[in-house]
């Protein structure tokens, strides 16, 4: 059977990026006025949640949408600001480029995981109710 398309984890699978998440995190809890946890907390803790369920959690459980998209806004400018200021952290694990071209070459349609949590996509949907979604990463292949 052909995958009708490809669902991965990029972040911590493809492209390790955890020093720049934690950095940002701790920027985030500085402008919000609290102690950052540890890293390894906020690996345990925050890691694998979307911003918006990280900020009601840790600084408002009665945030509003526009509360928590500020926040999501704030902490994932500073990760993207971190990235510029830091082009030597920007590199896929090996083998992940050949991958990813391998699987365009095919045309595999492709989708982080991480963007399908709060998203209703069809290509996730559709292709898992059929059973032809190939997962990459920490969950799958």
């Amino acid at each position: 059977m052909t995958p009708k398309g490809i669902l991965f984890d990029f972040n911590g699978t493809l492209f390790f990026d955890t020093a720049l998440h934690l950095e940002a995190f701790r920027r985030a809890f500085r402008f919000y006025g609290k102690t950052a946890p540890s890293d390894a907390d906020m690996i345990k803790n925050l890691f694998g949640k979307q911003n918006q369920q990280i900020f009601r959690e840790t600084f408002n459980p009665n945030a509003t949408p526009a509360q928590t998209a500020e926040f999501d806004e704030r902490k994932e400018s500073v990760y993207l600001e971190l990235c510029d200021e830091r082009p030597e952290c920007l590199r896929l694990t090996e083998g992940a480029e050949e991958l990813l071209d391998t699987l365009q070459k095919k045309r595999n349609p492709l989708c982080d995981g991480n963007r399908l949590r709060s998203e209703k996509h069809s290509l996730f949907h559709g292709a898992s109710k059929a059973g032809s979604l190939v997962l990459l990463g920490k969950y799958g292949l």
